[in-house]
């Protein structure tokens, strides 16, 4: 489509009458005819200017030079309209001086509307003598009908050139489908049409970038709710401002479903905005804002499919993945390439209630000088057990100490049940989107589903594994672990623990009571030898722990703090008598011959008194 410009015969029609009149020939040509017939000096012409509501003088012909007002005093209008003419006295007070002996003042009339006035000035009285009257009200009368017709033509002509622009800046607003385009071709109309006229837009922080154009944010709170263009926003109404110095008017961009921005139009030329023009403008910014409105919802549409490809692409790699660890590390980097997060983290919550923060997390978690920041994030989500979208962190939380403005907090939520939250940051403010937001949340739940089968399938195999009652690993998988490490390791060392008079605990207390014996053992193993070894339910009261690569030293000083921990922690008190037996590269044992290495120490450690470990060092 060919783009649209003005002219300057345009912009004259449209809004600067007062240099049209000025350039006018034949306006020029009837004022001169006037002088020649009624013999007087000067003759002036003054017409309604709809921009400043005022009589504003658009022609004038004189033998010598005159200072005319720019526009006529409504102290002499009044006279006007009660005498018809002005006396001398008058007419000093309108010129200021007494170069004139008299100055008379005719009305021009359509239906009682005046909309001019002839101004006639004569040095000698008997010039504008009261004989005079008759004539000069004929002529005035003969031309008060051409003027009015000739103006009536060029506001006609100047109002089709306002909507035959329209037209076409509709045509080319809407044969765009982008909205910076729209907003160009916004600016670019106003200053052409209203070039007296500085134009802003106010909108949303989504068109901040663009620096070249008027664009402003539009920040709408308590501190602005008041001001014209807030209002204008919320109302999609049309606003005016006036002040001494200026005339501001607030455009809304209104479209279909909402209101997209505001235009702001500045004047300090002129004092009023004729009606017409003010419609005119409504008019335009409505054309805009539907414009921008269907821009807007083209781009929608197109983020939209990207996003839907996006979540269908993250959802179907998701499902190739068959661990925690990957899965984490597929979401970091999708997030770090699709929203350019600095650090995401991930803080899974364990059965005990506990968090831990799992290892694809970006170096910000895995400080330790961190640790309560990430509590308190993670407190904010149990608390509002909801997503949270912080776009001014260190606004909002002054006392908190994160180096961190943006801050999205995403929980992974399983059958109303949190299993962890994933933390997306970045150090600017306003850094990410709504939509972002809302992408991320779709992300994520998709993400959830993956984590939790993973977890899901990592307690299934583990419960393959381990010992429903004591948590610890089976006898079968103990067996498998110790046989590995015999054919590949240098040493090790094989404990064997049994439960001193554990009979006697389930006969005087109970079997419930039995078994919460055997959990406290239990948990105290599995916490001293926490990434050293492997413990194992050998059977019934019996306890089995090996230790890869450690000699006979380390061993005796774990079954000496075995000992004391279980006589000193467990309710009702017991003991234990454990069996040790150590082996390297050089005994060339079995794993049949280890195992029964170690249950004979613990037949001398139960024969020699319980409550104590005993070696076989010879096999």
């Amino acid at each position: 489509m060919k783009s649209y410009t003005l002219t300057d015969d345009h912009e004259l029609f449209i809004y600067d009458p007062k240099r049209y009149y000025k350039n006018s020939e034949w306006l020029n040509a009837i004022l001169k005819q006037m002088k020649l017939l009624l013999n007087v000096n000067s003759v002036a012409l003054y017409l309604f200017d709809f921009w400043a509501d005022q009589y504003t003088c658009v022609q004038s012909i004189s033998d010598d030079e005159i200072e005319l007002p720019h526009h006529l005093p409504m102290s002499i209008l009044n006279k006007v309209h009660q005498y018809k003419k002005l006396s001398t006295k008058s007419a000093q007070l309108l010129m200021g001086d007494n170069e004139f002996e008299r100055i008379a003042i005719a009305s021009l009339e359509e239906d009682g509307d005046v909309f001019g006035y002839f101004l006639f000035f004569a040095k000698d009285k008997h010039q504008l003598a009261s004989d005079k009257k008759h004539y000069i009200t004929q002529i005035v009368k003969d031309m008060e009908l051409i003027i009015y017709e000739m103006r009536k033509a060029r506001q006609s002509v100047a109002q089709a050139n306002k909507y035959e622009n329209m037209y076409n800046i509709t045509q080319k607003f809407h044969s765009s489908m982008n909205p910076r385009d729209v907003l160009a071709e916004i600016t670019e109309i106003i200053y052409s049409i209203y070039p007296n006229f500085k134009c802003e837009l106010y909108l949303s922080k989504n068109y901040q970038e663009d620096l070249s154009l008027p664009i402003k944010e539009f920040i709408y709170n308590e501190r602005y709710a008041d001001k014209a263009s807030a209002q204008a926003f919320l109302t999609g109404k049309l606003k005016i401002e006036s002040t001494n110095d200026s005339i501001t008017l607030y455009a809304p961009f209104n479209g279909k479903q909402g209101v997209y921005g505001v235009m702001q139009l500045t004047s300090n030329e002129i004092s009023h905005i004729p009606n017409s023009e003010v419609e005119f403008i409504r008019l335009l910014a409505n054309t805009a804002g539907n414009a921008l409105e269907n821009a807007q919802l083209y781009q929608q549409s197109n983020f939209l499919i990207q996003d839907l490809q996006l979540i269908n692409t993250f959802a179907h790699e998701l499902n190739k993945l068959e661990c925690l660890t990957s899965i984490t590390q597929f979401i970091r980097k999708q997030f770090r390439s699709s929203f350019n997060a600095e650090e995401v983290g991930f803080v899974l919550i364990n059965d005990l209630g506990k968090y831990e923060i799992e290892d694809a997390s970006t170096s910000f978690f895995h400080s330790v000088n961190n640790t309560e920041l990430i509590t308190f994030l993670l407190d904010k989500v149990k608390n509002e057990k909801e997503a949270i979208f912080i776009s001014d962190f260190k606004d909002r939380f002054e006392d908190v100490l994160l180096p961190f403005s943006s801050v999205i907090l995403l929980p992974m939520v399983q059958t109303d049940h949190l299993i962890g939250i994933i933390i997306v940051l970045h150090s600017d403010s306003y850094y990410f989107t709504f939509d972002q937001y809302k992408l991320m949340i779709s992300l994520v739940q998709h993400s959830t589903l993956a984590f939790d089968n993973i977890i899901l399938r990592e307690k299934l195999e583990q419960s393959v594994i381990t010992d429903y009652l004591t948590k610890l690993y089976s006898r079968e998988y103990l067996d498998e672990k110790c046989q590995e490490h015999l054919n590949v390791d240098e040493q090790g060392v094989f404990l064997l623990i049994d439960l001193d008079d554990f009979k006697l605990v389930n006969d005087s207390f109970g079997h419930d009571v039995g078994d919460m014996v055997l959990i406290q053992v239990s948990n105290i193993i599995r916490r001293e030898i926490d990434g050293q070894g492997f413990a194992a339910r050998w059977g019934g009261e019996e306890l089995a722990i090996y230790l890869p690569e450690k000699n006979m030293q380390m061993g005796r000083v774990l079954a000496n703090k075995l000992l004391s921990l279980i006589e000193q922690s467990t309710k009702p008190r017991i003991t234990a008598s454990i069996g040790l037996a150590h082996w390297d590269h050089t005994m060339k044992l079995t794993l049949d011959e280890l195992l029964d290495k170690a249950d004979q120490a613990l037949y001398r450690a139960k024969r020699l008194g319980k409550n104590q470990y005993q070696i076989i060092s010879n096999y």
